[in-house]
Order: structure tokens, then C-alpha cells, then sequence
């Protein structure tokens, strides 16, 4: 009997043993997993990868008697940035970027001297009114092997400045291009914001190809249009052309190239309880296409938005499916793209490498200066979490 109870006891001793080793087991395991997620989101994106695109800064001085050649108080400071980026047919990287006065209030980033004179800005910009210049956006289209030559694409001209008192304090010209392939060829969208058959702040598409002409843009409509459209993600499917309208929930519209009516086709929203939707976000790149286990999706990059105490802007990664619904499938944490990072880091463009192992990106930099950056794919997944409904190649 006693040596029953000895047994009893000491089982007892080990099961509790052995519960409280599984125990800790189970704590370290997560400890582990916890230290290798935060050191992924660390480390997963390398910040010795970028580079500045060479674009302006560029001054405009007014006509005067200045004979020493010196900008003087009301010479008007231009920047470069929010670059877009594709390939072109022989396959190498073409951007476009938008050219404006108008900053953010945190750039510092160029001191006088790096301000220079250039014909090509002085004869677009000479044609608006002086009181316009610093609020108007152009777009200029350049190769990467070329930089710093670039082209200004006439997109804008002093007939579509809007006078009337709700355009009169705004920005005007097109803002943010992003430039996408569609059925093999170039095209430009931006953000037309003056006079384009009425005062109007609207989507716009235009295909590249020299010499442009603005009788060839078409303004694109959507049902039910917000007063301001912005940041709308363009992609191809079936040589129909579509765009991310909404992240949360995905909406799609599906736009007709000949009218420029755009008709919203699919809406998902298996993404309601990532934390990222408690956020306000916005478009970004237009998506490209990658492989997992040899199945197509799309990668895209959006942003996400803060109004206090400073207006600050981030970028994740989200991964959709390459055939209808277009629903989201995983989505990346927010990351940084500078080391010393900026309140406004916006990604505008992306690729893929041609080995397809990594992405590159084209972002813009505290509203004043540029830069591409190009991170391994496997480590952009390695970060996303699944949502939705998977499929099992994921």
C-alpha cells in the first residue's frame, strides 16, 4: 500500500514536472516567435538600398534688370518628386514625376545651392500667370539611364486655370502621375484638377507617345464621384482595363477606354478585422503581377494617412488575386522606407526585377525629392498576414 501511494506520489511529481516543462516550452516558443517578428519587421526591409533620383530642385527668376543672375525674393523654388516607374519595350525603366512649388512644410532637405536654372521649366512655367506658379503641378516623363534629362509632358496650359472662387486657393495642373502598361503600351494617370470642358477635379488617362496632345486625354467618370478623386491604382486584366478604387473594402471599377466611364464591378471585404483598416489609406502604386508556387497575383503598394499632430504617410504591401473578385489575400505591415525616416514617404511606383526576385519602388520624399529602392520579394511575403479566404498554393 505504501509503495502504491510512494508511486502515486512521485507520478504526480513528474506529471506536474512535465507539465510546467511544456509549459515553459510553450512560452519560449513564443518568446522566439515574438523576438523573430519583431526582428522581421526590422530588418526585412534593408535601408542601405536606396537611392535619390537626380531631378531639380529647380528655381524660376523672374524677368528683371538683375544682371549678377541671382534669384532674388520672388524667384520661385520647384521640386521633384512622387515618381512613377514602368518598363518601357526595350525594357528599360521610364518614370514620370510631378513637378510643383508646392511642398510640404517638413522639407528642408536642399539648401539654395542646390537649386538650378533650366530652359525646358522656365518656357512651362512662363506661360501661367506669376500668381499661379507656385500652386501648379506639371508632369515630366524621363528614362533612368538618362537622368537628370527629362521631358515635360503638355498636359496642362494658362486655358485650363479655373478663376472661379472654388479653384482660386487650390492647387491646379495635374498632380501625381502614375504611369502603367496597358494592352503593351504606356499610359499616364494623374489628377486633373482646373478647366477640362468645366472646373473639375478629376481622373485623367493619356497614353505616351510623342508629340502629346492634350485633345487625346480622356477624363475618367464613376458613378456617384466624390468631389476630389485621387490615387486611384489602374491594372490590366483580360486586356480590359481596371482600377483599385477603395482598399477597405476592395472595390474594383472596371473602365471603358473609349468613354472613360467607369463602372464599380466587384467589391470585397474579407479584411475587416486587420488592424490597418482602423486607418485611413489611400492608393498607391499601380499593381504588378508576381508569382507564389507559380500561381499569379497582384502586388500593390498603398499608403496610409495621419492628420495629427503632423499629416504623415506610410506604405504597406497587400497581395490580390489576379482574377475576379480581386480580392485581398495577404496584406504587409506599415514600413519605412528612409533609415532616418520622414513623416511623408509615399510609394508611387512599383516593379518587379526582371528575375522577378525583387521589388523595386519609386517613392516621393517629404513632398520635395525622390528616391528608388528595391527590396528581395521573399522578404516582402515573409512579413504579410493572411486574410480571407487562402488558397493553397499561399
Amino acid at each position: 500500500m505504501f509503495r502504491s501511494i510512494y508511486f502515486l506520489f512521485i507520478y504526480k511529481m513528474i506529471s506536474r514536472v512535465v507539465i510546467a516543462i511544456s509549459v515553459l516550452f510553450v512560452i519560449a516558443v513564443i518568446v522566439v516567435i515574438i523576438a523573430m517578428n519583431r526582428r522581421s519587421n526590422q530588418e526585412s526591409f534593408a535601408f542601405t538600398n536606396h537611392k535619390n533620383l537626380k531631378i531639380g530642385p529647380f528655381i524660376v527668376k523672374p524677368k528683371s534688370n538683375n544682371r549678377r543672375g541671382k534669384p532674388d525674393q520672388t524667384s520661385q523654388k520647384l521640386y521633384v518628386y512622387n515618381p512613377s516607374i514602368a518598363y518601357d519595350k526595350n525594357g528599360e525603366i521610364v518614370g514620370v514625376s510631378r513637378l510643383t512649388g508646392k511642398i510640404a512644410s517638413e522639407c528642408s532637405y536642399y539648401s539654395d545651392s542646390d537649386f538650378t536654372k533650366n530652359d525646358i521649366i522656365d518656357q512651362e512655367i512662363s506661360q501661367y500667370k506669376k500668381e499661379y506658379n507656385k500652386d501648379l503641378s506639371t508632369v515630366i516623363i524621363w528614362r533612368l539611364n538618362q537622368l537628370p534629362k527629362f521631358t515635360v509632358v503638355p498636359l496642362f496650359s494658362s486655358k485650363n486655370i479655373c478663376e472661379n472662387n472654388e479653384f482660386l486657393e487650390t492647387s491646379q495642373g495635374v498632380e501625381d502621375p502614375r504611369l502603367f502598361t496597358f494592352n503593351g503600351e504606356l499610359y499616364i494617370y494623374g489628377h486633373f484638377r482646373g478647366y477640362l470642358g468645366e472646373c473639375t477635379h478629376s481622373p485623367i488617362i493619356l497614353k505616351v507617345s510623342e508629340p502629346f496632345n492634350m485633345k487625346n486625354i480622356l477624363k475618367l467618370q464613376t458613378p456617384n464621384m466624390r468631389y476630389i478623386e485621387k490615387n486611384w491604382m489602374p491594372f490590366e486584366y483580360n486586356r480590359e482595363l481596371y482600377f483599385i478604387y477603395d482598399i477597405f473594402p476592395h472595390i474594383i471599377l472596371k473602365c471603358n477606354t473609349r468613354t472613360g466611364n467607369c463602372e464599380p464591378v466587384y467589391e470585397t471585404n474579407n479584411t475587416i478585422y486587420h488592424p490597418l483598416t482602423k486607418k485611413h489609406v489611400g492608393g498607391g502604386a499601380p499593381p504588378v503581377i508576381i508569382y507564389i508556387k507559380n500561381v499569379a497575383y497582384f502586388l500593390t503598394l498603398s499608403h496610409t494617412r495621419e492628420n495629427t499632430p503632423v499629416i504623415t504617410r506610410k506604405n504597406f504591401f497587400y497581395v490580390f488575386r489576379s482574377y475576379p473578385p480581386f480580392d485581398i489575400v495577404m496584406i504587409g505591415p506599415e514600413f519605412n522606407i528612409m533609415e532616418d525616416y520622414r513623416a511623408i514617404e509615399f510609394g508611387s511606383g512599383l516593379l518587379m526585377s526582371k528575375d522577378g526576385k525583387n521589388v523595386i519602388i519609386s517613392a516621393g520624399i517629404s513632398d520635395c525629392y525622390s528616391v528608388i529602392s528595391e527590396y528581395p520579394l521573399k522578404e516582402v511575403l515573409a512579413d504579410m498576414s493572411h486574410v480571407g479566404m487562402l488558397d493553397r498554393s499561399l
